[in-house]
């Protein structure tokens, strides 16, 4: 069920402030549930709602906060801003060069540029790393509210958009897409 529909999460490292943990709420935060702090539920950190489904049928567009696989190390999952899709043209902040987003990938960052390996480092990711998409903040309950999309100026400024063109898939498509999820699920169990 919660490959097939979403997970909550919560969210380590600084590589998405102010979005997620900001500094300066974390230290208050942190103070008053210090208890709290080294148990499963890490009520001191911003937690997330991930949605497979959206994922899953690559529900996703630019200002989208994803949740993928490293393509550096593959135990780690990593959560970062779709800035670009399929060809897009993004300058690498990194190289000061510009980067044709090839079929089947698009081009992450994380929102603090001085503390985030992304796109920047790595360059594109395949779109089939990526498992989740970040639609709600559950915790803490003053963030409580549903993440919006969209692309800040300044990021808006480094991509040359291109116009996406969706492509509907076949009934062969539609019916791997359910035979692979019924075949992992079925793994689990044994």
């Amino acid at each position: 069920m919660i490959s097939f529909v979403g997970y909550p999460a919560y969210i380590t490292g600084k590589s998405m402030q102010p979005e997620f943990n900001a500094p300066a709420e974390n230290k208050e935060r942190e103070n008053a549930i210090s208890s709290w702090k080294n148990i499963f539920f890490r009520l001191d950190l911003d937690w997330i709602w991930v949605s497979c489904w959206r994922a899953r049928n690559f529900g996703f567009d630019r200002g989208d906060i994803v949740v993928y696989v490293s393509p550096k190390e593959p135990y780690d999952y990593v959560i970062k801003r779709v800035v670009g899709l399929e060809g897009d043209i993004v300058t690498n902040q990194k190289r000061q060069i510009k980067v044709k987003i090839p079929p089947g990938h698009c081009w992450v960052e994380g929102d603090n540029k001085s503390n985030s390996v992304d796109s920047n480092y790595y360059g594109p990711i395949s779109k089939g790393l990526i498992f989740g998409v970040a639609s709600h903040v559950i915790w803490p309950s003053h963030k409580w509210r549903k993440l919006e999309s969209g692309l800040t100026p300044s990021l808006l400024s480094r991509v040359e958009l291109q116009e996406q063109s969706p492509k509907p898939r076949s009934w062969l498509q539609h019916f791997k897409i359910i035979f692979y999820f019924l075949q992992t699920g079925t793994r689990g169990s044994g």
